[in-house]
């Protein structure tokens, strides 16, 4: 069977790339960072803010504590302090999901970069680079695993659309998108027959790898790491016949490259806890998400298909959850069900 490969990865990658300039250039984003009209009165601004749609105060994740973090760092003096003395007695940036620091861990949080530019350039950076990240990363892998580029496309737009990242603003997708990339690396280390690019790929294994861990989101980090170590087991089950062909000093060379990424992972979370000092104690303790049990709701499991999966009643979904960002997850389980593998 052929498969379609013929379409250029490098060249999808590198236009939707472009796009994401162009966007941060125009100062697009879809942030509801326009919610504080609504308490602060409206100003001169907002009639030329706005381009389309209305703020969601819902999204007060966004416009009334992360983006207000990463703006407090801009007027801080010096600017992007790794302690912020304008929050509280003195915040901790390193631990603020992709607050724009001074400090080595900014290497491993892109989406934080434009804020080194600006304001402006730094909320729109923030929102597409995200995006492009989750694209890259699942256009990639599924390229890779159906041997197919147009599928990999398919899968990699689905995902940036994909209501449990958009509804969300695209909160802690890095962990996805870093996870799919990991995950693509370690399948070339142990597609590749050839050592130098064996030990190319574990740099940015590495790489991906601790940006995912710099998260600093367990709830999300720990699912995905099951998650994508079941689709790379999957992928090396399928391809075992092959595996057993080769020498075993190659084997090995593959063993010790995926080790050297997972080692660089620890080294660099290990400086990163060092970094924190008295701020990882602290965040280990807390309520949120902290040390603590989950045991799971006390619903009835066929409440499950009634209400929140139902098709005649999506429409209605937030009166059953109440929260629209909290029904996007149902929305996205809901997809997989008209899903199919082709083969």
């Amino acid at each position: 069977m052929r498969h379609n490969l013929s379409l250029s990865p490098k060249l999808i990658i590198l236009s939707v790339f472009s796009v994401l300039i162009l966007l941060t250039v125009l100062r697009l984003h879809g942030f509801s960072d326009g919610a504080w009209d609504g308490i602060l009165g409206p100003s001169l601004e907002t009639p030329a803010r706005i381009i389309s749609g209305e703020p969601q105060p819902i999204r007060s994740d966004d416009w009334a504590v992360n983006l207000t973090f990463m703006k407090s760092q801009l007027k801080h003096e010096p600017k992007f302090p790794v302690i912020n003395t304008l929050i509280g007695d003195g915040q901790n940036m390193i631990v603020v999901n992709n607050a724009p620091v001074l400090h080595w861990t900014s290497l491993f949080k892109p989406s934080s970069w434009g804020w080194f530019i600006s304001e402006d350039i730094g909320m729109s950076w923030f929102w597409w680079m995200r995006a492009f990240l989750i694209f890259t990363g699942f256009f990639l892998l599924f390229r890779e695993l159906a041997q197919n580029t147009m599928m990999g496309l398919c899968a990699a737009v689905f995902m940036v659309f994909n209501p449990l990242f958009v509804h969300w603003s695209y909160i802690f997708c890095e962990i996805a998108a870093f996870g799919s990339l990991a995950t693509y690396f370690a399948i070339q280390i142990f597609k590749s027959d050839d050592y130098k690019k064996i030990f190319f790929w574990m740099l940015p294994l590495g790489y991906v790898a601790t940006a995912a861990v710099f998260q600093l989101y367990p709830a999300y980090l720990i699912p995905a790491i099951w998650a994508f170590l079941f689709v790379f087991i999957s992928w090396c089950v399928s391809d075992l016949k092959r595996l057993r062909a080769a020498s075993l000093k190659i084997n090995l060379v593959r063993f010790f490259a995926i080790s050297s990424g997972i080692c660089l992972t620890l080294l660099c979370t290990y400086g990163l806890i060092d970094s924190l000092g008295d701020a990882y104690t602290l965040i280990t303790n807390a309520a949120y998400p902290g040390a603590r049990n989950e045991k799971g709701g006390d619903g009835r499991l066929i409440s499950l298909f009634i209400n929140y999966l139902s098709l005649t009643r999506i429409r209605d979904l937030t009166q059953y959850v109440g929260n629209i960002c909290e029904g996007s997850n149902f929305l996205c389980l809901l997809q997989n069900f008209f899903g199919r593998r082709r083969h």
